[in-house]
């Protein structure tokens, strides 16, 4: 009955992102060996449903973060031709840098998950993992998803189930919150499931509906 959201000026929230990549990122690197074997639980998962449902093979990564992992380990083994999306420029710098070292066709840009800079139609996979529950504006943020998605293309999702405090979460919801999200944002979720931390989240691939 109640829709927890955190409003707030573009300005603030994008202060707040900022802020939460700084200090996960000083937690990542505390606890390595803790997140890298979470990263090596989830990504299998997440190619095996991308390979099930793709259409071709460019994917984009929205929030993509420091993906060096998912990217070197998963995608690029795969054959997908990668590109991404960060609000943070150091984020972003890095994953640049990264790709021109893997060869061309992949590429970083700066933008905000409601404001996308990439053209309509652009790709066959969009993934958002752990990446929508920071939205400021959920109805803007998948028709971004949708503009960029080609008509046939995917979304491959994972978002933390439950309530927090913590402050980059702008846009906390409980399993079927999430579910309703999608349905009523134009698209249908073809596949799903849940893993057994961050909330028990919850993860799958959507599709478009219109």
């Amino acid at each position: 009955m109640i829709n927890k959201t955190k409003p707030g000026q573009d300005t603030d929230h994008e202060a707040i992102q900022t802020d939460h990549v700084k200090r996960m990122t000083v937690s990542d690197a505390q606890s390595h060996d803790y997140w890298i074997n979470i990263m090596h639980r989830r990504y299998p998962v997440y190619i095996e449903l991308i390979n099930k449902y793709k259409s071709g093979n460019l994917m984009h990564d929205i929030g993509c973060g420091f993906a060096g992992v998912w990217y070197e380990n998963y995608v690029k083994p795969s054959g997908y031709e990668y590109s991404c999306t960060d609000l943070t420029d150091e984020v972003v710098a890095y994953m640049e840098n990264m790709l021109k070292t893997n060869g061309p066709g992949s590429y970083a840009k700066k933008g905000a998950l409601e404001s996308l800079p990439w053209p309509e139609n652009s790709f066959d996979i969009v993934y958002a993992s752990l990446i929508l529950e920071h939205c400021q504006d959920i109805v803007k943020t998948f028709d971004e998803i949708r503009r960029v998605l080609k008509p046939t293309g995917i979304l491959l999702f994972a978002v933390p189930c439950g309530y927090d405090d913590e402050p980059a979460h702008t846009h906390n919801r409980h399993l079927h919150e999430w579910r309703e999200d999608f349905e009523q944002n134009g698209f249908k979720i073809l596949e799903s499931g849940q893993f057994d931390f961050n909330q028990d989240e919850f993860y799958g691939v959507a599709q478009p509906t219109n």
